[in-house]
């Protein structure tokens, strides 16, 4: 029976499609949509299976591909706006104005996890003049530290790679709690013999935990950089005598801690457009190898696109591969 609501369903479709219909549209504004879902329910009450409209179209000989059709929209509403292969007008007040194309671009860079500039690369080619990226600041600055300076003592840093000094002065700048340069390489867990105070006195552990219990009598600590930035200074100072972390030395003194780091982190970093972009591209050329593409109509190809793009932005987010693309300077 299901077999003969194929027929009719398929000459309602043909019927509204001839009159300019779209079988994209909402559901709301298919004339055919109750005898569709109607024919769904027969399906599976005769088959025992459990179809989908989706797979009811397809039953119907139409190559029924939703998350195809609305990319396909989205290439037709971005593409008027790119100038030389850059995309950027879609992101001025002019064109949002207009047109809800960058939206549309978040949407999509927010359900794959990544960034607007990431997916506009790795799934149309285009790209923007001036690349974000998100990044943990404070972790990537260590590692780039470590990298020219394994044994943890950065002096000469300031002559020797000015480009990294600078970053650590923004990690001082935008921390409300870090006061000086010197308590911003301690927080990253270096020393610098230029930047060091050596008239202070190792920290007392005694009068630290004090404090701590004047604070917080209950031993449980929270907020500690925010209620009070310097009494956190000299638990980190503590620490790093003792050669153990903030949460092990609170414990070890018979602290509960509740929350770690408590600064705005620095969340995006500036990278060479063009070096991310070719980036990109080279590592989804490698994941389409991996691929088994056989098809090669127009559907076919947007989902293998959209498959190796994953790859790429799980490689990228999982495997934290770092990628040389800032503008510091290593040669000394």
């Amino acid at each position: 029976m299901y077999k003969e609501r194929l027929v009719e369903l398929r000459r309602k479709i043909d019927e509204y499609i001839k009159a300019g219909g779209d079988i994209y549209a909402p559901k709301r504004q298919l004339p055919y949509y109750n005898y569709l879902a109607d024919t769904a329910k027969c399906i599976r009450k005769e088959t025992g299976n459990d179809v989908s409209i989706d797979d009811v179209y397809k039953l119907c000989g139409i190559n029924f591909d939703r998350e195809f059709n609305h990319f396909k929209k989205f290439l037709t509403m971005l593409t008027p706006f790119v100038k030389n292969g850059n995309a950027d007008y879609i992101r001025t007040k002019e064109c949002r104005n207009v047109s809800n194309v960058y939206e549309i671009l978040k949407n999509y860079a927010d359900k794959y996890n990544t960034m607007p500039f990431d997916f506009l690369v790795l799934m149309t080619g285009f790209k923007f003049e001036n690349c974000y990226i998100k990044t943990d600041y404070i972790n990537n600055l260590r590692q780039e530290i470590l990298a020219v300076y394994p044994n943890g003592d950065i002096s000469g840093i300031r002559w020797e790679y000015p480009k990294l000094y600078e970053k650590i002065r923004q990690l001082q700048k935008y921390s409300p709690s870090l006061k000086t340069m010197r308590e911003t390489v301690e927080f990253l867990g270096f020393t610098d013999k230029n930047m060091w105070d050596k008239s202070a006195s190792k920290e007392s552990e005694t009068a630290t935990i004090q404090e701590l219990l004047t604070l917080f009598p209950n031993k449980i600590v929270k907020s500690l950089t925010t209620l009070n930035p310097s009494l956190y200074h000299k638990v980190i100072r503590c620490c790093r005598q003792s050669n153990t972390s903030t949460v092990d030395w609170m414990k070890a003194h018979g602290f509960t801690y509740l929350t770690g780091y408590n600064q705005p982190r620095l969340s995006q970093t500036k990278v060479d457009a063009n070096k991310r972009a070719e980036m990109l591209l080279n590592l989804k050329a490698k994941a389409l190898q991996k691929l088994n593409i056989t098809k090669t109509d127009e559907a076919s190809l947007f989902h293998a696109s959209l498959e190796a793009t994953k790859m790429v932005i799980d490689l990228l987010n999982k495997e934290q591969i770092k990628y040389d693309l800032s503008t510091t300077d290593r040669s000394k």
